[in-house]
């Protein structure tokens, strides 16, 4: 059994898949079955499920970075409070940076992918307890702005638990943002 692609004078490709039956006294028949169409439905549905999954990743994607521009803007509006200290207005000043990094960290590695860039090696890693901190300075703002108490806690590490591959990190982040 083998499948053969044959070009036709215009140009068209066919698929057929030929298969041999072993007839009595040495004889053998072969079959060919016309399977264009198949592989083009096939095609067609492999394209489909990728357009799906980029769909979803820009969905996760948008979710990430809304999450991230809601908490500097959260923040930013605390600077606009007159009677704000100077150590205060730098405590946000400073917040407002970070989250301008996560993004510029976000869109960095949505360039990464797309290009397949390989300056960052795969084996390279981040410490949970730097995960903890982000998620902190995520919804820290917006559970202070809802009176809700934020407590982040992780247990039960070793050396060999607590560092994670770097780009599980979004992946981690979007599951919190979105509770899926």
């Amino acid at each position: 059994d083998a499948t053969l692609q044959i070009t036709l004078a215009n140009g068209q490709s066919r698929y057929f898949s030929r298969q041999c039956c072993e007839l009595s006294m040495g004889h053998r028949l072969w079959l060919l079955f016309d399977i264009t169409m198949i592989k083009n439905l096939s095609e067609q549905l492999a394209h489909k499920k990728k357009l799906a999954a980029m769909g979803e990743m820009t969905a996760s994607l948008a979710h990430q970075l809304r999450t991230s521009l809601s908490t500097a803007l959260l923040y930013t509006k605390n600077l606009e409070k007159e009677n704000l200290s100077q150590d205060d207005r730098n405590k946000f000043t400073g917040k407002i940076v970070n989250r301008l990094k996560a993004l510029e960290s976000l869109v960095q590695s949505m360039l990464t992918f797309v290009r397949q860039d390989r300056e960052q090696p795969v084996s390279a890693c981040i410490d949970i307890a730097d995960l903890k901190s982000e998620i902190e300075q995520i919804f820290l703002p917006q559970c202070e702005l809802k009176h809700i108490v934020l407590n982040v806690e992780i247990k039960n590490l070793d050396a060999d638990t607590s560092r994670i591959p770097q780009k599980i990190s979004p992946i981690l982040l979007n599951f919190i943002v979105t509770g899926k």
